[in-house]
């Protein structure tokens, strides 16, 4: 079986790599901000879809016969707003502001899709909340970074300066970093 990841993010590749998977990547070429829907969950399953489309039309025909697809996407919801990747320092700042006032909840959404185009998805929802507000200099330095800037919600809770500032959460590493392993194998047998 061939395994292709629709993403090039680092986190997802490296989750699937210390899994022990091996598999190829393509970067699914789509505009995000083209499709909208107001339910967090709709939303990151119609991102999903988009990418798998979005790839299945680059291989065509070249496709080979045992390749199956994984392609995802996140939000975070916090106090009732969906917030996706920030534009930019100020909007970071914001997003970063409600973590400790509300929990946040990270939404991904999956879809597998193999050679002849049977699909299956699934949601996962974990939950986080700071316990305190994170420092202004330790914001000045996430920011810094950039890193956040290609992170739904503008933070990486999975970040090991970040990490202290965790109250609660039943989220895996593997669900902060868009991968849930869980839901994806789930997935694989669903699609098999």
């Amino acid at each position: 079986m061939k395994i292709i990841l629709g993403s090039s993010s680092i986190g997802r590749q490296a989750i699937l790599k210390t899994a022990g998977y091996d598999f190829e990547i393509i970067k699914p070429k789509i505009d995000e901000q083209a499709i909208r829907y107001n339910d967090p969950r709709e939303l990151v399953v119609k991102l999903a879809h988009a990418k798998a489309d979005a790839i299945l039309e680059k291989l065509g025909e070249n496709i080979d016969p045992d390749t199956i697809i994984i392609t995802s996407d996140q939000v975070v919801v916090c106090n009732g707003e969906v917030l996706e990747k920030p534009k930019d320092g100020q909007e970071a700042r914001y997003f970063i502001s409600l973590y400790h006032q509300y929990p946040s909840k990270v939404v991904n959404g999956m879809v597998l899709t193999n050679s002849n185009n049977k699909r299956v998805e699934g949601i996962d929802i974990s939950i986080t909340l700071l316990k305190e507000p994170l420092p202004a200099e330790l914001i000045d330095q996430i920011i810094a970074k950039g890193l956040i800037f290609n992170c739904a919600g503008g933070i990486q809770f999975e970040d090991p300066v970040i990490k202290p500032f965790i109250k609660y959460t039943n989220a895996t590493e593997d669900k902060l970093r868009d991968l849930p392993l869980e839901l994806f194998e789930r997935l694989m047998k669903e699609l098999n």
